[in-house]
């Protein structure tokens, strides 16, 4: 016979209701009994794995059996390949079976590492590359180029990739069907979404080289909008921007948008020619991405607010220092003034811009001291002086880093700005193509560079050294941190998990116009009742909550070797090298990987073990040299892009069904050889038609230039406003005018109708190749499960996105090797000195006012941590650990407990507000807000916080509870300090507007203090629509409150609570971020869940079959299986094998605890965040809010790999070293919603378009005016 012991416990803070007896309840139990078995419940524990900054080195050995990978990379531009190449050598390094699709394989044919495979695309994706740009004119360095550049790129890339996917070995790979565990695929390149319809079911990284671009933020719902407030890689101007500047940009925004939606269509078309007319579109596709990397830093995304899903990898292609070649090296070592350095990346040609440019250059060069090194792709310069060098290759990374080099001028490409950060190089940009606008206008806001004459340029190497070290400061590396959430798709068969819930919404859904129609309805019905019967009485209902049972979850681990397809159609080396160190590393990990690339990494023969590279160079290169060297895109000019665009999605189509033409693509399509995984190039639509082959196999999107087109859709990943959340198509994203946010609006709706024009013609490509039935582009986004970025999340003005989108910034970048001393000082002297400053003890006060022990213990490990460490730890405390005269070293603890608790008992007990009534929620926020602020004002008239308030001394970070608003005082009285706000039960109140992290739709992105979160009705939406409301105006009532509370202690020169939320750097959330439903959050904001569990002890051994925490020496009716106790050891207790079940009433603490010990669970709410906690209970089917006998046993197994504890340390660390982190914050915090919304350019963009209706009503006035009096005139003369 099993026994059933079920631990009982309700928080102390709640004074359990007596009124009735449980006896009755616990007899049926008793009687009856349960049989209890272990189920496999881990989804919700996996999800836990909450950032890109908790995963260390040593855990990379998790996935100890090989997994398939696919990594599709279809861009021919190494800028973009060699982002993806860490990640698949390293992979494949790993053990995994990594296959590529590149347009840049890294090794000879036959010299592949083991376990990668490399599908060469080079020649054929390179040729439609090369001929539509260098025949264009999109590149003459005019913002405005950007649109044309747009539609040029957009229908080149599909042209490529269409091209790519008649690649014998791609072919082989769509029609074999072998079985992926994982794709990785371009994120811009979107018909590669196809991939994820041919491998159906497998989870897929989308992997970008240049930040996000488009709409990729949407794809795992990461929000875009406001558009001015969170730029894109398309953005032009950023800062400082005037009304017109606004207007400009917003106009830009939505024409590239615009671009972007209408080349969609014509992908859709591509990928069903390739894959047949069932084929879904590629919005369709997109459900089919789990995460998304991004090969940026935060910083440069403006640190927007991202979900878990958003991994950034920045820096992730630069690799080790190579000695420079003797000549090379005597040429910098000789020059005595320094070098110049002048390079205008892989993609353009420099000897096609305007002569009459070149020769300014020249003539400029020719005045100065300093020699001049210009990567040129002729043999003679036109005027060429004594100072001036060219040559048609530099090692660039390497050459940066020489001393000599005092200034690089550049086409302002991502990789190029990427190595002179890390090189220390002050910039001058001379933007020209796509996202390089954008990256310029980094250079101004960072003060790393200019976009003027060298004349005006002064010394900024400071500038650069500074946000090197903060951009290199993370916990792991890029490529660390792509490997690991690569097999971390591969261990939990996909993703879906970290997709935020605004993943692939329409945007119906988003904004719930359903409700918004009620509620308009509503509005409208009660004034126009007011007007008839002046009076109306309106009553509300209580809705009845229905039970639901648990189901088991089976979630299986990969046992086995993974087959992975990566295909990189793009015939672009900085598009292959992305792909390269994770299918390569895919590959050493024992995975059999096959890439369909451009650009082979090695030799024939001579590929490593487990790695298949299939060479479609010549034939994508030669489509690509035509098409770039044929056309006249490439002049520089701003207002390029949108031919550039429309030129580009052409060649790319036309290179992909070029390359679906490659034998060895064509066996893979029709072979159906079984993958486990694609990735794919994300940028390169058509390439989504392998999904459609490889039906249920995991898709990895992978771009190697950030978010393009619509690609963050797909995941769910937010993108609008546009002005708000740029894409690499941007021209200016800062100090944006009026006018310029017009123009950016503009812009990026022509783009988006670019590429929603081109995406029909995918379409109809991806049918071409794979028959009729092939879905749209947009159905095939639905195979999507990941996305890889190859940019920072800096570099996307840190959007907020999804778990599953990655960010790999530099993933393709390799580590420095030794080099001379005196270079290392000159270096790296800066970032010594940054870490040196932790070195030092550090005065830390920490300042916790809540009297409620599970409030408490959350702080314990980070305080007591930061002690042993070195640093002088203070804190301000309601239940010190430690006696007086045995506080460890470097500890300080003010003990507030009896004041305090006094305080709290006297009223909390003396309340009827724990009934366990979900209408108690108001009175509770009423009754607990007010007494709080009582219990603060108590604590700051201790003599020894009296004395640190009144002595001023000087600390350098301050540790705040979030909640407790009035401690925010601190923050006026230690000005200039650091700080960060730690919270132990979630994000309540505006806490989450302080970091600029999203809180709208309300109804979307959940509270602790909601009660109902999912499965709503459209009464239940009303309610908790109502709910949330009258909540914020319970906390703004109660903000003036202590407005005057802390007036009161420290004068009345004291600022409001909301101006001093400007002081606030980060952000500490005691949750994981599946609890919170994947919030989009910038990277300020840390997740460090269940830091304040302990390892199990031993326990007594316990005979007994109920154990109830109960506070009185007596339980009326208890029976001979009830024990009861004042105290039990509660973490420990619910690891013994023999506790089956837990009854709580859903205090965040307990329930981590729970899930810990994988106990199921029974929640009876009763305060505060109570109703959340237990409502997750039944949305992730560990629990129920019903009677027992509903209940079926399920748990879960904890695969933390890395302790929360760590987390927090490591970024409160990272604070102290940087002085501060508001490098970390995004850029809506603290706005007001007028801000936020930009209603002044509303209002402006409102008056135009009134003033154009009354213009065109004038006018037909006037016009009927005269036609009566010609009419009248007409018959008078007759």
């Amino acid at each position: 016979m099993s026994i059933l012991l079920v631990a009982i416990q309700f928080n102390f803070n709640v004074a359990f209701p007596k009124t009735k007896a449980s006896k009755p309840i616990f007899k049926k139990w008793t009687t009856k009994g349960i049989l209890v078995s272990k189920s496999n419940l881990e989804k919700l524990e996996l999800g836990r794995i909450s950032s890109n900054e908790e995963i260390l080195p040593t855990c990379l050995s998790v996935v100890s059996e090989a997994a398939r990978i696919l990594t599709v990379v279809p861009t021919p531009s190494i800028s973009h390949q060699v982002v993806f190449r860490p990640l698949t050598q390293e992979l494949a390094k790993r053990g995994h079976d990594v296959t590529i699709i590149t347009t840049d394989p890294v090794f000879p044919k036959g010299q592949t590492p083991e376990n990668l495979t490399e599908i060469d695309l080079h020649d054929m994706s390179y040729k439609v590359w090369r001929d539509t740009i260098f025949s264009s004119e999109i590149t003459s360095g005019k913002s405005d180029d950007m649109f044309q550049q747009m539609r040029t790129f957009f229908p080149l890339m599909s042209k490529i990739f269409e091209k790519q996917m008649e690649h014998p070995d791609v072919k082989k790979i769509i029609s074999n069907e072998t079985q992926y565990d994982l794709l990785i695929i371009e994120a811009w390149v979107r018909p590669a979404m196809l991939f994820t319809h041919v491998f159906k079911n497998v989870p897929v990284i989308l992997v970008s080289s240049l930040g996000g671009l488009g709409s990729i933020y949407d794809v795992i719902g990461a929000p875009s909008r406001p558009p001015l407030l969170y730029s894109t890689p398309l953005r032009q101007r950023i800062a400082n921007l005037t009304l017109w500047d606004k207007v400009v940009e917003l106009y830009n925004h939505y024409v590239f948008e615009s671009i972007i939606s209408n080349h969609d269509v014509a992908d859709d078309k591509l990928i069903k020619r390739i894959l047949g007319p069932d084929t879904p579109t590629i919005r369709e596709l997109d459900e089919n991405v789990h995460m998304l990397f991004l090969n940026v830093h935060p910083m440069w995304e403006m640190n927007r607010p991202v979900p878990p899903g958003v991994v950034y990898m920045g820096g992730i292609h630069q690799k080790p220092s190579k000695e420079l070649p003797k000549e090379l090296k005597h040429y910098l070592d000789s020059s005595k003034h320094g070098v110049i350095y002048i390079s205008y990346g892989t993609n353009v040609s420099p000897s096609h811009l305007p002569p009459e440019k070149i020769q300014t250059l020249v003539k400029a060069f020719s005045q100065l001291p300093y020699d001049v090194l210009w990567k040129w792709d002729k043999d003679e310069l036109p005027g060429q002086s004594k100072n001036i060098r060219i040559s048609k290759w530099l090692p660039q990374s390497d050459l940066l880093k020489h001393p000599k080099v005092k200034l690089f001028i550049t086409q302002g490409g991502l990789q190029s700005t990427d190595e002179a950060i890390t090189a220390s190089v002050p910039l001058i940009g001379m933007p020209m193509l796509g996202d390089q606008w954008y990256n310029v206008e980094q250079y101004v806001l960072h003060k790393v560079g200019i976009r003027v004459d060298m004349d005006s340029l002064t010394e900024e190497t400071f500038n650069m050294e500074r946000l090197r070290s903060v951009m290199h400061d993370q916990p792991q590396s890029a490529l660390e941190r792509a490997v690991w959430w690569t097999e971390h798709v591969l261990r939990h068969g996909g993703g879906r998990h970290l997709r935020a819930p605004a993943a692939n919404m329409s945007w119906a859904e988003y904004l719930d116009v359903e409700l918004l129609a009620v509620l308009a309805l509503g509005a409208l019905s009660i004034v126009a009742s007011t007007i008839v019967l002046l009076y109306v009485a309106v009553s509300f209902v209580k809705n009845n909550l229905l039970s639901e049972k648990l189901k088991q979850i089976c979630f299986s681990i990969i046992s086995e070797a993974a087959r992975i397809l990566a295909v990189v159609p793009t015939p672009s080396i900085s598009h292959q090298v992305v792909f390269r160190p994770l299918t390569q590393e895919l590959a050493r990990r024992g995975h059999d990987v096959t890439i369909i690339t451009t650009d082979p990494v090695f030799p024939k023969g001579q590929t490593p073990e487990n790695l298949t590279e299939i060479d479609l160079h010549d034939m994508s290169y030669k489509v690509s040299r035509d098409t770039i060297f044929s056309s006249e895109i490439t002049t520089g000019k701003s207002d390029d892009t949108f031919q550039q665009m429309r030129t580009i999605l052409s060649m790319m189509s036309k290179i992909f069904e070029k390359q679906m033409e490659y034998p060895e693509v064509k066996k893979i399509l029709t072979n159906e050889t079984q993958y486990d995984l694609l990735i794919l190039e994300a940028w390169v639509r058509p390439a989504l038609l392998f999904t459609h082959v490889f039906k249920n196999v995991p898709v990895i999107l992978m771009s190697s230039l950030g978010d393009f087109g619509i690609v963050y859709d797909v995941l769910g990943a937010p993108s609008r406003p546009p002005l708000l959340y740029s894409t690499p198509l941007r021209q200016r994203i800062a100090n944006l005018t009026l006018w310029d946010k017009v123009v950016e609006l503009y812009s990026h709706y022509v783009f988006e109708s670019i590429i929603r024009n081109h995406a029909v013609i995918d379409d109809k490509l991806i049918k071409s190749i794979l028959g009729p039935d092939t879905p749209t582009l947009k159905e095939l986004d639905k195979n999507v499960h990941m996305l890889f970025l190859n940019v920072h999340p800096m570099w996307n003005l840190n959007r907020p996105v999804p778990p599953s989108v990655v960010y790999l910034g530099g993933i393709h970048q390799k580590p420095s090797k030794e080099i001379p001393k005196q270079t290392k000082m000159q270096r790296f002297g800066y970032i010594v000195a940054c870490l040196s400053v932790v070195s030092e003890a550090a005065r830390i006060l920490t300042v916790v006012p809540t009297p409620s022990i599970s409030h408490q213990v959350v702080f314990r490990p980070l305080t007591q941590e930061l002690a042993k460490r070195g640093h002088d730890v203070t804190i301000i405390t309601t239940d010190p650990v430690f006696p007086k005269g045995q506080i460890p070293k470097n500890l300080t603890e003010i003990d507030i407990h009896d004041m305090s608790y006094k305080v709290w008992r006297d009223t909390i007990f003396s309340s009827e507000i724990t009934s366990g009534k979900s209408g108690d929620m108001f009175q509770q926020m009423k009754m607990f807000l007010p007494l709080m602020s009582k219990i603060f004002e108590k604590q700051m008239e201790h003599p020894e916080v009296k004395k640190i308030i009144s002595n001023r001394m000087q600390y350098d970070l301050l540790i705040i509870e979030a909640w407790v608003r009035p401690a925010l005082l601190f923050t006026h009285v230690f000005k200039n300090v650091p700080v960060i706000l730690m919270s132990s039960l979630g994000g309540s109140n505006n806490i989450y507007d302080v970091l600029g992290a999203l809180s709208r739709p309300s109804l979307l992105y959940s509270t602790p203090l909601r009660q109902r979160i999912a499965n709503l009705t459209l009464w239940d939406k009303v309610v908790e629509l109502y709910n949330h409301y009258v909540f914020e105006s319970i906390f703004r009532n109660h903000d003036v409150a202590d407005d005057k509370l802390i007036k009161r202690i420290l004068g009345p020169d004291t600022p409001t609570i909301r101006e001093l939320d400007e002081n606030v750097h980060m952000l500490f959330l005691n949750v994981h971020p599946m609890w919170e439903m994947n919030r989009p959050v910038p990277p300020g904001v840390v997740y460090m869940g269940g830091i304040h569990q302990k390892p199990s002890k031993e326990i007594p051994k316990l005979p007994y079959d109920v154990l109830w925490k109960w506070d009185e020496d007596e339980l009326p009716g208890q029976s001979k299986n009830i024990r009861i106790s004042k105290w039990l050891p509660q973490s420990d207790l619910l690891n013994h094998p023999k506790v089956k079940l837990f009854i709580t009433q859903g205090g965040l603490q307990s329930t981590d605890e729970a899930i810990t010990a994988g106990v199921p669970l029974i929640g009876m709410p009763m305060l505060g965040d109570q109703w959340y906690n237990v409502e997750q209970y039944v949305i992730h089917k560990i629990g129920l809010r019903v009677d027992l006998d509903s209940l079926t046993e399920e748990t879960f197994v904890n695969a933390i790999n890395t302790t929360a504890l760590e987390r927090a340390v490591w970024w409160t660390e990272h604070v102290l070293r940087h002085g501060g982190a508001r490098h970390l914050r995004a850029p809506a915090a603290n706005m007001s919603w007028a801000e936020y919304l930009d209603v002044e350019l509303l209002a402006v963009l409102a008056l135009g378009t009134l003033s154009i209706v009354a213009s065109i009503i004038v006018a037909l006035y006037v016009a009927s005016k005269y036609i009566k009096v010609y009419k009248n005139t007409k018959e008078a003369i007759k």
